[in-house]
Formats: structure tokens, C-alpha cells, sequence
């Protein structure tokens, strides 16, 4: 199994925390990943490299997870 840097670790944890904050204004179902990488300061590239919406919705999960 291979396991995440931690410049991955904290690019993702960023991402989340765009994520969240775009949920709070606006609707989920209405953010794009060109909002998401914007919101987080990643290049649309950079982020479709880290897995896109999968990788996404599983550092959500985790995140979750974690603050449970």
C-alpha cells in the first residue's frame, strides 16, 4: 500500500477545507472542480493529478471520520 507525503497530506487537507467552504455558500451540487482548485489555490491540473472528485470525497470521508 502506498502511502500519502505529507505535501500530499497537506494539499489534501487544503482541498477539504476549500471544499467546505464553498459548501457553506453555495449549493454542492453547483461547485466545480475549476471552483475547488481556485478555492484551494491548486492549478485544475493539479488537482485532477491528486484523483479529482474520488480523491476528494475520500479526504471528506476521512475527514469525517476523524471528527467523529
Amino acid at each position: 500500500m502506498k502511502h500519502a507525503s505529507p505535501l500530499h497530506d497537506d494539499v489534501l487537507a487544503a482541498l477539504v477545507t476549500a471544499a467546505l467552504s464553498l459548501a457553506s455558500k453555495q449549493a454542492w451540487e453547483t461547485i466545480t472542480l475549476a471552483d475547488l482548485a481556485r478555492a484551494s489555490g491548486l492549478d485544475l491540473t493539479e488537482l485532477y493529478e491528486l484523483g479529482g472528485r474520488d480523491t476528494l470525497i475520500a479526504a471528506l470521508n476521512k475527514r469525517l471520520d476523524l471528527a467523529m
